[in-house]
């Protein structure tokens, strides 16, 4: 018999696809007239091209006017049986996946399912004559299959001596009773779960104020979270300390875990920074989102860093002035200091017109002015290296002038573990954002009324501990 080929109608997509039909046995028509030659063939080219181009005019028609068609509508069949035949099974599949991919289809999946196991024990209980406990009567049935499903435990009632057929009943409603329920109540805790895990992301907070706040991830953070934990370690105070960045929150918490599991390896379990590192903590969020950093408290702060990207200087700190805009448009304001790291040096003045209490850090530049202090003089490299971290032990602090230092040399004799080692001016340095400090002055030199003192230190303690018999 020979073939007839025929285009069919695309359903999704704008690809005509084209089939093989040959007539059903049950309504097989006449044998169409195919004459061979190369008429025909042009023929049925020209159906087919002018096919896929009516496909895609209709396809695009749909998606502009916002239309659903089915796949089956305007399909070619031989025969009107066969197209009820097609018709019947898409609607049958159109059910089938609404019943088991849609919510509220598979919540009536559940019903009808209840449904069906209660009536069919309750039948099932009338047959068999039931038991003393609960007769062969529709009530008394439908009530035990009610048990038998709702309750595995119905189905010990039934007496030892009950006919075969009643304890069998019994077995086989009771048993399908007990998964239907595990399946409903499985479905119930994952919803729960699903629910709380939302509300966890969308909904959390940080409620605790004077927390220190990291914005941004880049591949600093861990050695920025490491300095901080040794500087509330060395100064014997305790700070919260939140990170939000846009990266998953699993991996975050991850890499913090192997870096200090590794870095803390030969650290003792008691040691305070272990406390610190578990009350850390991590939300997922973009850095200039207005409601990301209010769940993430930065109107409560007490400082604020913001990390530069890695990549191009100029997308870096217009990502950095997106942020600082953002804190500044937050319901509360930010009054909080903010460390900006940046690469430019024109957005310096860009961020502190944006918030006044902004301290710009370079950096790139630091480690590069580190980085050749070590290869032309290694002494005073070393000495600048170990003063920009707090794990060296060795830190800078400004103490204020006690009333009995007269002269610089009584200021040095009055510290016990500390070594003074200059003196910070009163006033600033006009086009300066600091003041003047003079290093290694004179024993002689006097000290004025506002002037303190730069000292260096192990840690917070030795710096403004003073010697007994100088204590005033």
């Amino acid at each position: 018999m020979p073939l007839l080929f025929t285009p069919n109608q695309p359903s999704w997509s704008t690809k005509a696809t084209f089939s093989l039909v040959r007539p059903c046995k049950p309504c097989e028509k006449d044998e169409p007239n195919v004459v061979d030659g190369l008429a025909i063939y042009w023929h049925n080219s020209k159906v087919m091209a002018q096919a896929w181009g009516d496909a895609v005019q209709r396809d695009k028609e749909r998606l502009r006017e916002g239309q659903t068609r089915t796949f089956w509508t305007g399909r070619r069949t031989c025969c009107s049986c066969c197209r009820e035949a097609l018709e019947t099974w898409f609607a049958f599949r159109r059910w089938r996946d609404w019943l088991q991919g849609d919510p509220n289809g598979q919540l009536v999946s559940l019903v009808v399912g209840a449904v069906v196991l209660i009536l069919s024990g309750t039948a099932v209980w009338s047959s068999v004559g039931g038991d003393p406990n609960a007769g062969s009567s529709w009530e008394e049935s439908m009530w035990m299959s009610w048990g038998l499903f709702f309750d595995p435990g119905t189905q010990t009632g039934v007496a030892a001596d009950a006919p075969i057929k009643v304890k069998l009943a019994a077995l086989i409603f009771s048993v399908l009773g007990f998964l239907y329920n595990l399946t409903f109540l499985g479905i119930i805790v994952e919803w729960i779960r699903s629910s709380m895990d939302t509300w966890t992301r969308t909904r959390s907070r940080v409620w605790f104020g004077r927390h220190v706040l990291v914005l941004g991830w880049s591949e600093k953070t861990l050695y920025l979270l490491n300095e901080l934990f040794e500087a509330f370690h060395a100064s014997g105070q305790r700070y919260p300390v939140v990170v939000l960045a846009d990266r998953d929150q699993a991996e975050m918490h991850q890499d913090i875990q192997q870096y200090f599991l590794q870095l803390w390896e030969h650290m003792s379990f008691f040691d305070r920074r272990w406390r610190m590192l578990s009350s850390l903590k991590i939300r997922q969020g973009i850095a200039h989102d207005t409601d990301s950093l209010d769940r993430a408290g930065a109107s409560r702060a007490q400082e604020i860093i913001i990390l530069s990207h890695h990549g191009d200087p100029n997308f870096a700190d217009l990502e950095t002035i997106r942020i600082v805009v953002a804190l500044s448009s937050l319901r509360q304001p930010v009054t909080c200091q903010i460390f900006s790291e940046v690469q430019v040096q024109e957005v310096a003045k860009v961020l502190r017109r944006l918030h006044a209490r902004t301290e710009v850090i370079h950096a790139r530049a630091a480690s590069n002015h580190v980085l050749s202090l070590l290869a032309t003089n290694h002494v005073i490299g070393t000495c600048f290296a170990d003063l920009c971290s707090f794990t060296a032990g060795d830190e800078l602090y400004v103490v204020d002038r006690q009333d009995g230092w007269q002269t610089f040399k009584e200021a040095c004799a009055a510290f016990d573990k500390a070594v003074c080692i200059g003196v910070q001016a009163k006033q600033k340095v006009q086009g300066a954002f600091g003041t003047r400090i003079e290093l290694a002055p004179p024993d002689d030199r006097l000290l004025l009324e506002g002037e303190r003192l730069l000292v260096m230190a192990s840690d917070w303690q030795d710096g403004f501990r003073l010697r007994s018999d100088k204590l005033m």
